[in-house]
């Protein structure tokens, strides 16, 4: 299979949500400027696998403005992006595109001593979203395990401690402040 059919133009949103597309090769420089205007990342497949997942994303599209349209994508996907492609930041030199003002950065990701996720341990209460109604809303819950690869959290209702305990995405929480 022929790795470089598309290269994938990927990154968060100003509300933090993965986003990602494929475009033809033969586009590069136009896609390349788009992605350096708003401070996106190009991903390249270089095996198999990764080319297989590219092509299975949605067609992007660049407007006569510069910008593109970079739909929404799956968190897992995204995070799959991210390890099967060879990433790139497009150079920061790359001519202007004619354009509105670029959004702003999203920030960079907090550095492992500051990642407040990382601190959640049993014992620790955080907020979950309650998906068994229409109305949802987030409750307070009792962190009682933490998965292997500490991607997982199995928690119970803080309230209702003899309902079945449940799990939970670690980056799904909502954090509350931690006492010191």
């Amino acid at each position: 299979m022929k790795t470089e059919t598309c290269i994938v133009v990927l990154g968060l949103d100003a509300d933090q949500k993965p986003r990602a597309a494929k475009f033809d090769v033969a586009d590069e420089k136009t896609v390349r400027k788009a992605a350096a205007a708003q401070g996106l990342k190009i991903g390249r497949p270089k095996t198999d696998e990764a080319t297989e997942l590219a092509l299975r994303l949605v067609d992007g599209k660049i407007y006569s403005s510069g910008k593109g349209l970079m739909p929404l994508v799956n968190a897992d996907v995204y995070e799959k992006l991210l390890t099967l492609l060879e990433i790139e930041d497009p150079k920061a030199d790359a001519a202007p595109v004619k354009q509105s003002p670029a959004p702003a950065k999203p920030s960079p990701a907090p550095a492992a001593g500051t990642d407040l996720w990382a601190k959640i341990a049993v014992g620790t209460i955080v907020l979950c979203r309650d998906t068994s109604n229409k109305d949802g809303g987030w409750w307070e819950c009792t962190v009682s395990g933490v998965s292997k690869d500490s991607k997982l959290l199995t928690v119970r209702w803080a309230n209702f401690p003899t309902m079945k305990p449940f799990t939970v995405k670690r980056t799904a929480v909502g954090i509350l402040p931690f006492k010191r």
